[in-house]
């Protein structure tokens, strides 16, 4: 999730369980403040399918929060959820359209700079045209944080060293004709330059 530093802005929390009765949202660190919308509990079952929206949220025009990823919990009558995350950036934020984006004829035209908030419920590929000039330079940040039907299932083998989190983003840059121009998996330093 992600919001844009200084606008308000509403979100809608994913949850394999119900977040009625949602009160209060917690973050590990000052500076943002958000408010439960919800009035009417909203199904939110958890029967072997995929989580549902369970509670929107809008952040209040609050001091200036600094940029960057703040952990949150959302408390209820009866509990509190796990952690979560919201990014706030000083860039515009766009949802991630409904149509089908995987191919060049397709892909989601975005202006940037932008932060885009998509949620993955399938493994498939999602297509942004970026048309820059060459020798200008320009920066991606992947953000990805895996729902899952419990704590247990966000990994898969081993222990200590050997667990591997089951998320994997894969930037590809490609020529307008699908030419690859540059990969990058899993590396932290500049692709291009």
């Amino acid at each position: 999730m992600a919001v844009q530093r200084g606008k308000k802005t509403t979100i809608n929390v994913r949850s394999n369980y119900t977040l009625d009765g949602s009160y209060k949202v917690f973050f590990d660190r000052p500076g943002i403040k958000m408010k439960c919308l919800e009035t009417k509990p909203k199904p939110a079952p958890h029967q072997g399918r995929a989580p549902r929206h369970a509670v929107s949220l809008r952040s209040r025009r609050s001091r200036q929060p600094a940029v960057g990823i703040y952990e949150f919990r959302v408390a209820t009558k009866t509990a509190v959820s796990s952690v979560s995350h919201l990014l706030v950036t000083d860039y515009p934020v766009v949802n991630e359209s409904k149509n089908e984006n995987g191919s060049t004829a397709t892909a989601q035209k975005v202006s940037f700079p932008v932060a885009i908030w998509a949620c993955a419920e399938s493994r498939r590929r999602r297509l942004l045209p970026v048309h820059r000039k060459s020798g200008t330079g320009s920066h991606r940040q992947h953000l990805a944080q895996r729902v899952t039907k419990a704590v247990h299932s966000m990994q898969s083998g081993g222990s200590g060293a050997s667990v591997m989190y089951l998320m994997d983003s894969i930037l590809t840059l490609r020529r307008a004709n699908g030419q690859v121009l540059a990969e990058n998996d899993n590396f932290s330093a500049a692709i291009l330059s």
